[in-house]
């Protein structure tokens, strides 16, 4: 390249033009490929223009005509100037969007590779921890059963943490799939509200689980029978619900409530988590949903987790079909709503 009008254009970073193309190419070896490339027709006027972007040359800008047509004009110059510009800034991005994305994919794939790691000892720690709790390698004093319930509540939360870190690798690399069976609405709230009760009584709190159906007017009456059931993924959606439970319950001061709401309507479901906890600002709502976002870095030396059950229940809900939403006011409390489509 060091002997070519692109070289020279390159190096010299300006523009660089010949009046008959054709001549130039009579110079070149005969195996040189623009040779055969230009074979067959008379070459005119030539004009390079370097692509710059950042004080970087990422490329040439050539333009050709026929042995026949005018020379290249300072007009024709200005434009294939601004186009060169627009051209390098274009192709800048193209090479940055790359470079994020290859990162992005990077970070995936190590966080995969940590998680599934990182699960293996903590089985393995779970397993002691319980077979300590079961005093199957002999009675344990009372002290000693306290530390061993922290050490198993601390494994706990740390496998907690690698499952999301787990359905948020799966659904970057777009590896999780929907399996769709009959879901009973209510069924599917009240097995979530059995599973969180404890952690709710543990943090002083109440949890209620309640039933409603939805008129075309709006009016809401309670539902003691068995609602229809809806086409969906039944694991999916009921990881969505623990996710919200479980932020309610965290955010909620001793002594607040948490609601578990099955809204039936025609041609949906509203699963509605309301809390009477901490609340979010208005203007940070937009916020809550990024993975590993916490709004407050305070919040996440106090609450604990990864940042990533929002985020993860948005991605499945839409998987599902749905979406979630929120309301929330500061100092008062927040609510979560799951909409999923019957069918």
């Amino acid at each position: 390249m060091a002997n070519t009008l692109t070289g020279l254009a390159i190096r010299e970073r300006r523009v660089v033009m010949h009046p008959r193309f054709s001549d130039f190419i009579a110079t070149m070896p005969d195996d040189h490929p623009l040779r055969a490339l230009t074979q067959g027709f008379g070459v005119g006027a030539i004009i390079l223009v370097p692509l710059i972007a950042q004080h970087e040359v990422i490329g040439v800008l050539t333009s050709l005509r026929l042995a026949d047509a005018p020379l290249f004009s300072m007009r024709d110059e200005r434009r294939l100037r601004v186009i060169a510009d627009h051209a390098a800034v274009a192709l800048r991005k193209s090479q940055l969007f790359e470079a994020v994305d290859a990162a992005n994919q990077a970070k995936t794939a190590f966080l995969a590779t940590i998680s599934h790691e990182l699960r293996t000892p903590l089985t393995a720690l779970t397993g002691y921890g319980e077979l300590l709790a079961d005093e199957i390698l002999g009675a344990l004093q009372p002290a000693q059963l306290d530390m061993v319930e922290r050490m198993r509540a601390v494994t706990n939360h740390l496998a907690v943490m690698i499952d999301e870190i787990l359905s948020y690798t799966n659904l970057e690399a777009g590896r999780e799939r929907v399996v769709v069976t009959a879901v009973a609405p209510d069924a599917l709230a009240r097995d979530v509200c059995a599973a969180m009760e404890p952690r709710a009584r543990a943090h002083g709190l109440q949890l209620r689980c309640e039933v409603v159906h939805r008129d075309t007017a709006g009016h809401e009456t309670e539902v003691h029978s068995v609602l229809p059931t809806l086409q969906s993924d039944g694991d999916k959606l009921r990881q969505v619900i623990a996710n919200l439970c479980d932020n309610a319950i965290k955010f909620t001061p001793r002594g607040g409530m948490v609601w578990l709401r099955v809204i039936d309507a025609a041609d949906m479901v509203c699963f509605e988590v309301r809390d009477s906890g901490i609340g979010i600002a208005a203007t940070r709502l937009s916020e809550i949903f990024q993975p590993f976002k916490q709004l407050d870095s305070g919040l996440t030396r106090r609450y604990g987790g990864a940042g990533l059950g929002l985020h993860i229940s948005q991605q499945l809900a839409a998987l599902l079909g749905g979406w979630v939403g929120v309301e929330s006011v500061l100092g008062e409390g927040s609510v979560f709503r799951v909409v999923i489509p019957r069918a």
